[in-house]
Parts: structure tokens; sequence; C-alpha cells
């Protein structure tokens, strides 16, 4: 599942950060998801999987893609907003234990999201940043 998964953030939204972002931006949730496990969540002894730090990528790209498809992001937003906020008072969702062979740790997925926001919408911030920098430097009548 996680591989698929993958495959849709490469697919679908890969376009919006360089490698090296993405990097980043996977050791970031990876170490957030990590944390957040032992800070919030010390009665879990061993956490296995890529789900959390997926979780990140997703929501990173998903606001990335705000921009040019408002309408699709905004429903794609809407709908991983909404998985998260089921875990959170539901647990997992129907199946996906078995599916994954083991206990989905939902507060990973939540951790990773967050991570995955911040991540985004620092990086989103700094190319308006860099934009608004060249367009002054590009036109002297604003100087």
């Amino acid at each position: 599942m996680n591989l698929a998964g993958l495959a849709l953030v490469v697919a679908l939204v890969w376009q919006h950060f360089t490698a090296t972002q993405w990097l980043l931006l996977t050791l970031f949730s990876s170490l957030v998801v990590g944390m957040g496990l032992w800070l919030f969540n010390p009665d879990i002894q061993g956490y296995v999987g890529f789900s959390g730090t997926l979780h990140g990528l997703i929501i990173a790209g998903v606001l990335a893609d705000l921009r040019p498809y408002p309408k699709s992001a905004g429903v794609l937003l809407l709908l991983v907003v909404g998985k998260l906020a089921w875990e959170q008072y539901n647990g997992a969702l129907p199946g996906s234990e078995s599916v994954a062979g083991g206990m989905v740790v939902v507060d990973s997925h939540l951790y990773g999201a967050i991570a995955g926001a911040i991540f985004g919408i620092l990086m989103l911030a700094l190319r308006q940043q860099r934009r608004g920098r060249r367009t002054t430097t590009d036109n002297p009548d604003t100087l």
C-alpha cells in the first residue's frame, strides 16, 4: 500500500519540489513521526512502515498543487483531512489492518501530515519570496 501511495505522489505532485526538497521532506516527516510517537505515544514499543512519512509527502504535495489545480487539490486535501479525522476518532479505516498485515498506528499518519503541512508551507513561502525578489529586481520602476 505504501508503494502504491508513493507512486501516486510521484505521478501527481512530484513536479512541485526538487529531488533535494523531497528528500528533506521525507527526512523531516520521518523525524517528526518518530518524535511524535516517542513523545505522545510512549506505549508504542515499535513502529515499522512508511505510512506516516507518506502522509507528509501527500500533504506537502497537495498544498503545492492548490495553486495550479485548486479544485482537484482541494478535494484531495479534504479527503486526506477527513481520513485523518476518521482515524483519530474511530481508529484505522476498516480493512486497512488486514491489508497492512498488522496494527496501523494512526497517530503516525497525523504526525506525518503535520510535518508535511509545515514543510510544504515553508517551501511555498520561500518560493513566493524568491518570486517577489525576482519581480522587484526585474522591474526597475518598483525600486
